[in-house]
Order: structure tokens, then C-alpha cells, then sequence
């Protein structure tokens, strides 16, 4: 697969879009939507307001969209320069049941002007085939007042932590928990229900006064290996996947509304790593994720509702930068998914799937993207997701051996090895 040029996006990539509902899927119409830039948070430890890109009213089935400005604030146009051209952003909606219950709406979305990298705009269109609809969640009396953070002692303690002391990928493409605690096992209960009564299925109608814009600080930071790229190789044959020159990965961003944290759609990271990673001619009967150096942040949001009158607070844990730690490794060996290849695998997968590779050749994917990995990282005790957009820099191969009792064969996850697999396995 020689062309590594990425497909086109399958929208316009210089516009924000998204679905938002009610908790029961219902839609959530007639709801003001504000987009603002989240790559703009200050470094240092001040407080600094989010830049507003525009805004919209959900259209009756609640999709909504706002295209990008025609002249991007600096800060804006800046932070996508050091992204590879891609503008991450944050879409929220603020209304009240009948009730008087107020109910927040966010989604993590991304855009890139017509002028960005052709590898930018199609981590557009890859956010974009991932972006479910977002629901209203409760907005807590919690919520009033600043939550003390846990640390890694007891971080170490939840479902994401201990998943992440398996060596066996576990969790493939699952989609992961609805809600995440950061401190223990999976939440139990419906955080829908506040005191007593359920919110789901309320009619919400926009807030007034509405909230005003969000404010954001940068309260914590971890580097995290993630999984970016697997590569296979089974019977007689090696597998080699390279990471190079510069990040191309969607990273899920989780938000805490209350006591539970979930995730509301990624952020790309594409800025310069000038550096190459990834391991070479490994096998036979090899099969691994490689996971290179995040910086991942913990930030504590702002915003104030009715007329200024009501204070809240959130968190959301957002990647960043390709950051190696003092004396840390550029990369790091994943999990073992040895368990995806060989016969079981090959015989159930469709026949379009399959190819075969021809003694002391190899065979690469240079373009589209990989499969989404569920595990990709746990960060503050809560487990995100990731993908990498393959391309010249980004690389899946294996090398087939030169014996001659058997043939080198492998098929694509997703789909033919020659269209979009995802990811493909050997036998």
C-alpha cells in the first residue's frame, strides 16, 4: 500500500459537529451551544478563560453545528501550528428541567481549516466516526465546590488501574464503561436519579441566564505510556511497527460530572515529536502493542450559571505532548494480543478479509487508520481510548520468513487488507 495519502473526510473537517440528548436518548432541541478552544489552557498554574470559536442552537433531533471562524484568534491559530493543524474543542450546553434541575451537555470535538496537513484533516474524519451522541448529565450540589483529588495510592484502586496490571489485552475495541470511578470498581447505581427523582426522560429548556464562559487550570499532570500502534506475526514471520517524527493519535477525554467520570469524545494529538520509536523484525509468534510517552492533565473547569449567581466545577483528564520522563524509555512494549492470531482467528474471519504473503516479502499499512484501542492508557485511575492515523510516519508490517511447508497468511480486523482493516493478523 504505497499511497499514504489519507482518504478524504467524509464531512466538511472545518466544522464542529455533534448530537446531544436527554439521559433516555431522547433528543435535546431548542438548547444553546457554545464551542470553545481547550488547547489554550495555559501551562503554568493561573487560571485562564477558553477561547469561544462559536455558537449554535440544536436543531430539532439535536445535532448541531458551527464552522470554523474565517480569521482564527491567535491563541487558537497557534496551539493548532503546535497540533499538526488540527483545533481541539469542548461544545456545551446548559438548560433546567421543569424542576428547576440544571443539566450540562459536553462533547470533545475536533476541526482543521482547509489550509492543515492532509494527516489532520483525516483525524478529523477519524474523531468524527467516533463521536456518539453526548447526553445532559445532572449537574450535582457536589458540583458547588472544589472535589479533593485523589493520589496514585489510591488511584491504584480502580477498575482502570487494575485492569492495567493484566498483561493480556482484555478489552480489544469493547467500548468501555459508561462511568468510571477513579478511586474504586466500576459505579453502581443510576447517576440520573438525584434525590429521589429521576432525570432522564425530563424535557430541558434553556437555562436563564444561562452560564457564562468556562474557565480552566491545569491542577495536575501525569506521562503515561499509551498504546498508539499493535503489530503480528505468527508462524516464520516478523512484525515491525514504526511511530515516527510526529503523533498522530486520537486520545478519548474523560470528564467528572459529580462523583463519576466519563468519556465525551477525543482530542487529536498531532504535534512534532521529532523522534522515531517502534520495534523491528520481531517474531516468530509475536504480537504486541507498542506505547509511547504522554503527557496527560488533570484540569479543573469554571463556569457560573443564572446571572453569575451559581458557581460550578468539573474535571476533565485531557492528552497532551509526546513527553519522555527523566531516564524514561522513548517506548514501551503493550500488551500481548498473540490470542488474536493463528487458525481460530483466521477460520472465522470473512474470506475478503484474507491474503497471503509471499516468501521473503513484506506487507505494510501506510494508510487509514488503526483499530480503536479501549485500553489504550489509564491516567488518574481512568482507563481512555486511542487510535493512530497510519500514514509514511505511522506503520504496520510484517516480514514472511523463507520456509516452505506452509503459507504466510494473514487478514484485516475490519475489513480487506487492502481497504480499511484497522489492524491485521497473522497465521
Amino acid at each position: 500500500m504505497s499511497d499514504d495519502s489519507p482518504d478524504p473526510a467524509p464531512q466538511n473537517p472545518a466544522e464542529f459537529t455533534g448530537k446531544f440528548t436527554l439521559g433516555d436518548g431522547s433528543p435535546g432541541a431548542g438548547l444553546p451551544v457554545r464551542v470553545e478552544a481547550i488547547d489554550v489552557t495555559s501551562e503554568s498554574s493561573d487560571e485562564s478563560e477558553l477561547t469561544t470559536l462559536g455558537t449554535a442552537v440544536t436543531a430539532a433531533d439535536g445535532t448541531w453545528k458551527v464552522a470554523l471562524p474565517a480569521t482564527l484568534p491567535d491563541d487558537v491559530r497557534q496551539a493548532a501550528a503546535a497540533n499538526g493543524g488540527a483545533i481541539n474543542a469542548v461544545a456545551h450546553v446548559d438548560g433546567q428541567t421543569g424542576s428547576g434541575q440544571v443539566m450540562r451537555g459536553t462533547d470533545f470535538v475536533v476541526a482543521a481549516p482547509a489550509s492543515a496537513p492532509a494527516t489532520a484533516r483525516a483525524l478529523v474524519a477519524s474523531a468524527a466516526e467516533d463521536d456518539a451522541p453526548s447526553k445532559l448529565r445532572p449537574v450535582t450540589d457536589a458540583m458547588g465546590q472544589e472535589s479533593e483529588q485523589p493520589n496514585e495510592v489510591q488511584t491504584a484502586y480502580s477498575w482502570a488501574s487494575r485492569d492495567e496490571l493484566n498483561s493480556l489485552d482484555t478489552l480489544g475495541e469493547r467500548a468501555l464503561p459508561e462511568y468510571q470511578s477513579d478511586t474504586s470498581g466500576i459505579p453502581q447505581g443510576d447517576p440520573f436519579i438525584v434525590k429521589g427523582v429521576d432525570t432522564k426522560s425530563m424535557k430541558v429548556h434553556p437555562m436563564d441566564g444561562g452560564c457564562d464562559k468556562t474557565k480552566s487550570k491545569v491542577i495536575d499532570t501525569q506521562i503515561r505510556y499509551t498504546a498508539v500502534v499493535e503489530g503480528h506475526a505468527a508462524w516464520d514471520s516478523k512484525a515491525s511497527v514504526d511511530y515516527d517524527t510526529k503523533m498522530s493519535t486520537n486520545v478519548e477525554i474523560a470528564v467528572k460530572t459529580g462523583s463519576n467520570w466519563t468519556i465525551e469524545g477525543s482530542a487529536t494529538l498531532g504535534s512534532a515529536m521529532s523522534v522515531t520509536t517502534g520495534y523491528t523484525n520481531m517474531g516468530p509468534h509475536f504480537a504486541k502493542q507498542w506505547r509511547v510517552p504522554i503527557e496527560y492533565k488533570k484540569i479543573r473547569e469554571t463556569w457560573k450559571c443564572n446571572y453569575g449567581k451559581n458557581t460550578y466545577y468539573r474535571y476533565r483528564i485531557q492528552g497532551g505532548k509526546y513527553k519522555v520522563p527523566n531516564s524514561g524509555a522513548v517506548g514501551k512494549y503493550g500488551k500481548d494480543v498473540r490470542n488474536k492470531d493463528g487458525s481460530a482467528g483466521y477460520y472465522k474471519s470473512p474470506a475478503s478479509h484474507r491474503a497471503w504473503v509471499a516468501r521473503g516479502s513484506y506487507f505494510q499499512l501506510t494508510k487509514n487508520r488503526s483499530t480503536k484501542f479501549s485500553g489504550a492508557v489509564s491516567t488518574f485511575g481512568i482507563k481512555l481510548g486511542a487510535s493512530t492515523q497510519y500514514d509514511k510516519d505511522h506503520k504496520q508490517r510484517i516480514t514472511a520468513g523463507s520456509k516452505t511447508n506452509a503459507r504466510h497468511d494473514i487478514w484485516g480486523k475490519n475489513d480487506k487488507v487492502s481497504g480499511k482493516p484497522g489492524v491485521f493478523y497473522s497465521f
